[in-house]
């Protein structure tokens, strides 16, 4: 980071703000909380002053003299980032009726400017860390008019990382507060953290494990001595997570909403198939999409705090979060009957009898998460005096949800069987109505990260993680406590089998999953050698999906629904992210890379998910100062 002098006439001008501000944070208070007068004609009575006590007056006045005056310091730094990608295979999911397609070619062409200034009058520190990226390719034009909004041709966001003011000392000593746009980052781990939940995460791009988003907080920090010290935030407006493009694939598809009860999952899917299918010719559609934030009221308000111990090179935290999950929940889906058909673009003669067009709604529901942060060095010097030391991390949250549930109202529609407008038939007694179901259960459960890294040599590193539960996995359903999520819902065997089920209000029979358990287990493996100088690097991340998945069906000769488990050496299971990345630094802060995010496996796995966007190569520049 470069530090720059200010010029003159814009030191003039910040200069006073900043000393006006160190001095209220320096000025002693009286009981009352007011600022105590600064000269004994203010006071309401003038203080005796003895003439020992004068004396010393003057003595350390004359000593305040000789003492230099602080001075305020600029520091100034940034970079630009180029980044161009290519989808290698196009992802879809859907029919004709509400295909959506993640399209072969070029997936990302980012340029990204950043600026980071910070001026610091002790104890007053004021920083700025902004992000001005540009998209690199025009938004979607609905006419002529748009050809002259350069917002629309060109388009481009603000991403401002901090802007906030900090007093260090307030008060008393090791008492810092810092109030604005920052970052609160208590997780030890590497790029997937558990116990960050005060930022909402930033996966909007796929490349960038762990990124969080600024927010606006308050933040105080006591240090009581070398090794204890105390942290608590407040943040007042809620942030959600900010998601990548192709989240709409998945969130398109009805059969993924997320319900627990297993057999009115089974009773919808059939109910889908056989409104699909010939004989009715009318099937689900989503429409809309629409998540609801939490308003901007005192209720909502989300808090953080911490403790933490630091004593021999091991780190050890303890922490509480109230707030919300920063991923959406489905709460509503609204279905009503569009009369319209849809026709196949390439078979023009093939038709639809009209859609179900669907509507759902997303919110973000509470919770508290309970975290642990341990972390430190483990010598191996008696092994090896040349040894390097063993890096170790566990960061571990026990979250305690909010039960959420998912509200369906239909209008009247003409399938099989027959609807009628209100709310939807949940217990399949014949009457609209009945507990409505839950998308997440009141059960806590636990996501945990535990690691290790070694430095072989200078030039090589090594590092293992298992990770239990992603940033976007939510609600109890592990080795420890039953539920799923469904990869896939749908039926088996003709759609003849379908209608006489949703005649039934039962699919037990026809229904046909694919699910895997709400909270996976990954192992994440990280390689990193440094050649010519550390001017060349190779780096490599790896994510295995240990798990695997489960087709669910019925099976007519055993007379009852079936598993058939897909571990992840099979090639149905098999599902894995590998990130192979070389960067070449031409000069100190410049450097070229090139890449690729390769997703392997099938569809219907974690990786080969549609919705996760499918393979890409790309090649990067970027230069810092």
């Amino acid at each position: 980071m470069r530090r720059t002098a200010l010029p003159l006439s814009l030191a003039g001008l910040l200069c006073p703000l900043l000393c006006a501000a160190t001095a209220a944070a320096q000025a002693p208070e009286d009981e009352a909380g007011q600022a105590a007068p600064s000269t004994a004609a203010e006071a309401d009575t003038p203080p005796a002053t003895t003439e020992s006590e004068a004396a010393a007056t003057t003595e350390a006045d004359e000593e305040a003299a000789t003492e230099p005056a602080p001075i305020p310091t600029f520091t100034f730094g940034g970079g630009i980032r180029s980044d161009v990608r290519f989808r290698v295979h196009e992802k879809a999911v859907g029919s004709f009726y509400d295909r959506l397609t993640a399209p072969l070619g070029v997936a990302r062409n980012e340029n990204a400017v950043n600026a980071m200034v910070s001026a610091e009058y002790a104890p007053v520190k004021a920083v700025l860390d902004l992000d001005v990226v540009f998209y690199g390719r025009p938004e979607t034009l609905e006419g002529l008019e748009e050809l002259s909004l350069l917002p629309r041709v060109n388009p481009l966001r603000f991403d401002p990382r901090a802007a906030y003011v900090e007093v260090d000392g307030l008060f008393t000593d090791g008492l810092l507060l810092r109030v604005g746009q920052q970052l609160v980052r208590w997780g030890t781990a590497r790029h997937f953290n558990p116990t960050d939940n005060l930022n909402a995460d930033d996966v909007e791009d796929p490349l960038e494990y762990g990124r969080q988003q600024g927010n606006l907080m308050l933040r105080i920090d006591y240090r009581v001595n070398r090794y204890l010290s105390h942290a608590g935030v407040l943040v007042p407006i809620f942030r959600p997570a900010l998601l990548p493009e192709t989240a709409n694939l998945a969130w398109t598809r009805v059969d993924r909403l997320g319900l627990d009860d297993a057999a009115l999952r089974h009773r919808l899917e059939a109910e889908a198939a056989a409104a699909a299918g010939p004989l009715v010719g009318i099937p689900h559609v989503v429409r809309e999409i629409v998540p609801e934030l939490p308003k901007p009221a005192f209720e909502n308000m989300q808090v953080g705090y911490r403790v933490a111990v630091d004593v021999a090179r091991q780190h050890f935290a303890l922490s509480y979060y109230l707030g919300r999950t920063d991923f959406p929940q489905a709460r509503k889906r609204s279905i009503h009957y569009d009369a319209t058909p849809v026709c196949d673009p390439d078979e023009p003669g093939t038709c639809t009898k009209g859609v179900l067009a669907n509507a759902i709604e997303l919110d973000y529901p509470r919770m508290h998460a309970f975290g642990l942060n341990v972390a430190g060095a483990i010598p191996l010097d008696e092994l090896d005096e040349d040894a390097a030391p063993l890096d170790y991390h566990l960061e571990a949250a026990l979250v305690v949800p909010e039960r959420a549930e998912l509200e369906i109202e239909t209008g009247a529609l003409p399938v099989i069987p027959a609807q009628g407008p209100g709310s939807y038939d949940y217990d399949g007694d014949g009457i609209p109505g009945g507990p409505v179901p839950e998308t997440v259960r009141r059960t806590p459960f636990a996501k945990w990260v535990l690691g290790l890294s070694y430095r072989f040599v200078p030039e090589l590193t090594a590092g293992l993680q298992w990770v239990h539960g992603l940033p976007e996995e939510y609600g109890a359903g592990d080795f420890i406590s039953p539920g799923e999520t469904v990869l896939f819902g749908g039926v088996a065997g003709p759609a003849c089998n379908a209608v006489q089920c949703a005649l039934s209000g039962d699919g037990t029979t026809s229904a046909y999953e694919v699910v895997r358990p709400r909270l996976g287990d990954y192992l994440t493996a990280e390689l990193e050698v440094r050649l010519l100088d550390d001017a060349l690097s190779l780096r490599t991340l790896a994510i295995f999906d240990l798990l695997g998945v489960t087709e669910d069906y019925f099976d007519p000769v055993e007379g009852a629904r079936v598993r058939t488990h897909h571990s992840m050496f099979t090639p149905d299971g098999f599902s894995a992210v590998v990130v192979p990345e070389v960067e070449y630094e031409v000069i100190p802060g410049m450097g070229l890379a090139v890449g690729a995010q390769l997703k392997i496996g099938k569809e219907r796995t974690k990786f080969g998910d549609p919705a996760e966007g499918g393979s890409t190569v790309f090649a990067r520049a970027r230069y810092q100062f």
